[in-house]
């Protein structure tokens, strides 16, 4: 049996912005947000993101690009 899981925030995190470029840092633990992800992640878990502000796709590409490039091993 397929089960689905869904988390919704409005930031999940994991990304600093230096010299105006998204790079991947760590998740923040301090809202419990990460403990929760962590409490139901399954290993070769899929994940969908959905964006709120598709018409701001570059934005929405690197956030994507720092939480594939970087939390894989934190979950």
């Amino acid at each position: 049996m397929v089960t689905m899981k869904a988390i919704l925030t409005s930031s999940l995190g994991g990304q600093v912005k230096i010299d105006g470029k998204r790079l991947p840092a760590k998740l923040p633990e301090t809202n419990g947000l990460l403990k929760c992800i962590k409490g139901v992640w399954k290993k070769d878990s899929k994940v969908m993101i959905i964006s709120g502000s598709p018409e701001y796709f570059d934005k929405n590409d690197s956030v994507l690009f720092c939480l594939t490039e970087k939390h894989e091993d934190s979950i």
